[in-house]
């Protein structure tokens, strides 16, 4: 009989989730992670009294109450509301595209007439088979939106043309004809009011966990210790980069102190121009409603990805997927009890909703015989 029934290797929000609904089915189980901290992503710490987001801003968001009464058994959430605004052409403009933007934009008041200006832009583009994202773009939104809030800002953001990109990331671009600056548009919205990292350490209350612990510099030793392995990481590691190296979008912030009690108004704002090297302004002490003498505000510069960055996102190129299917077909055979969960180890762009939801989903797979 082994140590352990499961031994989940990354304590972001994936591995905490899952290691929180084996706990409580009574399954003995151990955490690892490789950084001396829990939380991935998520990790949030204090500074100056103001719970900074040290990987970028996480706005817990979902339509299911299963998903939000489980995080709530962990912290108390507060009502924010995401609501980031734009840049460009010394001019501020509403986030997401809706009434107050076509306002901003077109002057137009009524929806009829805003959705009269893009729809005959669109009938100008002659757009009938989008063949990349630049093109998906313009046949959704038309010229003018296009080049104000997405051209530059994307090609900021991904490090090349938006012709280069595929038209299924055009997808994700909410589009409304009333007035709602309610970015996410989702029944439950809010952030835990005492911080990430402090939620998920609730979370995993009575569970084991070793830090700087590294799962793939000693596999046998680790899988040896555990009937199943819940594998949070990203897989090409597993095989020691057999087959080359997975492809992601990475992020680098700079946090700042300043000696302002409020320093641009609101939580997020979008730089757009092309000429400025970061995407998003963020200002933290907005999303729990601080009260502080200083403010802290991060600048969110994107860049390529290199062996040792940060993995923030999966890339959207095709051959990445199919190298990550290649990898995991492999994996499945070596090591059958290996489970593979969250955004880098399933490299998908997951919402932390759908963090929660892909737990759940093992969770019955890997109890349904309990």
């Amino acid at each position: 009989m082994k140590k352990y029934d499961y031994l989940v290797v990354g304590a972001g929000l994936a591995g905490c989730t899952i290691a929180n609904l084996l706990k409580k089915n009574n399954k003995r189980v151990l955490i690892i992670e490789k950084e001396d901290h829990i939380g991935g992503m998520c990790y949030s710490e204090k500074r100056e009294n103001i719970e900074v987001h040290i990987f970028g801003p996480h706005i817990f968001h979902t339509d299911s109450k299963e998903v939000f009464d489980f995080v709530q058994q962990f912290s108390p959430f507060n009502n924010f509301v995401n609501q980031p605004k734009a840049y460009k052409n010394g001019k501020l403009y509403s986030l997401p595209y809706n009434m107050n933007t076509f306002y901003e934009v077109f002057n137009t008041i009524k929806p009829c007439d805003a959705k009269k200006v893009i729809d005959e832009e669109i009938k100008k583009e002659n757009i009938k088979n989008p063949a990349n994202f630049e093109e998906k773009c313009l046949s959704l939104v038309g010229r003018t939106i296009y080049e104000i809030f997405i051209k530059d800002y994307t090609a900021k953001q991904w490090k090349t043309d938006p012709k280069n990109l595929p038209a299924s990331l055009a997808s994700r671009l909410p589009l409304r004809f009333y007035y709602d600056n309610n970015y996410f548009n989702h029944r439950y919205q809010g952030i835990p009011e005492i911080g990430y990292t402090k939620m998920l350490q609730n979370m995993i209350d009575g569970i084991k966990i070793e830090f700087n612990t590294d799962f793939n510099k000693d596999i046998k030793k680790y899988i040896d210790m555990a009937e199943h392995v819940i594998y949070t990481g990203s897989i090409d590691e597993l095989l020691d980069f057999k087959y080359g190296i997975l492809n992601y979008r990475t992020l680098r912030f700079e946090h700042k102190v300043l000696d302002v009690d409020n320093y641009q108004g609101t939580a997020v704002i979008n730089n757009n121009e092309k000429d400025v090297p970061y995407t998003r302004s963020i200002e933290h002490k907005f999303f729990n409603y601080s009260q502080t003498e200083k403010t802290v505000v991060s600048y969110e510069y994107p860049e390529e990805y290199k062996l040792g960055c940060v993995k923030y996102y999966p890339s959207l190129q095709q051959k990445d997927n199919e190298l990550y299917m290649k990898y995991l077909d492999e994996i499945k055979t070596t090591f059958p009890n290996l489970h593979v969960l969250g955004r880098i180890a399933q490299y998908k762009y997951l919402d932390m909703d759908k963090v929660i939801i892909e737990a759940f989903e093992l969770f019955k797979q890997l109890t349904k015989n309990f």
